[in-house]
């Protein structure tokens, strides 16, 4: 049963980390849009040419798709109704945390460590819940 659990929290792990690399590699993009002419097909396109141009972005998008390929694996061995709120609720916290550490943005207020506790002891309810 841990070994379960130990699977959503690396899929979590993997999809917060990669999400603040993801805003560094995409640093820049808005120029690109901005600078774009032409209609909507065609600054997507350049948007998407830009990012694709990018070894930052490419690097973390693909390792976050690594973790949809775990998140498919745990999803294909356990409940949905366990995987989903729980994989996608820590998501949230690990990206607070390593947005903390990689991009140094401030996780200290009081609303942010409040909803921090909150969604641990809702992902420590629904595993406990679980196990019995």
């Amino acid at each position: 049963m841990i070994e379960q659990y130990l699977w959503m929290v690396a899929v979590a792990l993997v999809w917060g980390a990669t999400n603040p690399l993801m805003k560094i590699g995409s640093r820049g993009v808005s120029r690109v849009a901005a600078s774009s002419q032409g209609n909507v097909v065609s600054k997507f396109a350049n948007e998407m040419k830009y990012l694709f141009t990018q070894w930052r972005y490419i690097g973390a998008f693909l390792l976050n798709q690594s973790g949809s390929i775990l998140f498919y694996y745990t999803l294909s061995n356990n409940e949905i109704s366990m995987v989903v709120p729980i994989t996608n609720s820590l998501t949230f916290l690990f990206t607070t945390v390593s947005s903390h550490y990689i991009l140094n943005e401030p996780c200290t207020d009081p609303g942010t460590i409040s909803g921090m506790i909150l969604i641990a002891v809702g992902v420590f309810i629904c595993m406990s819940a679980k196990a019995q």
